[in-house]
């Protein structure tokens, strides 16, 4: 599968994540949208370009796991800016946040131990279907 060329498991999450956080978002015209979009964006190209240059276990691939890990929680801070100027809902940001910070465990975990691949235990309770999407605010 082509997931398993740009980082497998952790890519294959990412994307996800990227897909329900770029349909939560509010229209392009939110303060926000574009830093938001990028950061999430960064999430997912860094775990790809990490995989593609350098594949697990080099510190350039560690660099780029630590690179997306910084993305992810940039995301989660959009987000829960986005709560407070009232474009984001609480929910969503909620259980967006607890995938990102799972994503991002799983990020140090590919830090800490680069060349043990072990099987991640992602558990996304949560799907794009359970968010509410912002047509509805």
């Amino acid at each position: 599968m082509f997931d398993d060329k740009l980082g497998g498991e952790l890519y294959s999450t990412a994307i996800d994540i990227y897909r329900d956080v770029m349909s939560i978002l509010p229209s392009k015209e939110w303060l926000h949208w574009s830093q938001c979009a990028n950061a999430m964006g960064s999430v997912v190209a860094n775990i790809a370009e990490g995989n593609g240059k350098h594949g697990n276990g080099s510190k350039y691939y560690q660099n780029f796991c630590l690179h997306s890990r910084g993305s992810a929680f940039e995301v989660v801070a959009w987000l829960q800016m986005g709560v407070i100027d009232g474009t984001v809902t609480e929910s969503n940001a909620t259980t967006l946040e607890e995938r990102l910070l799972a994503l991002g465990d799983a990020l140090f975990q590919e830090i800490k131990n680069p060349v043990t691949r072990k099987p991640l235990k992602l558990t996304l309770t949560k799907r794009v279907e359970d968010l509410e999407h912002t047509d509805s605010l």
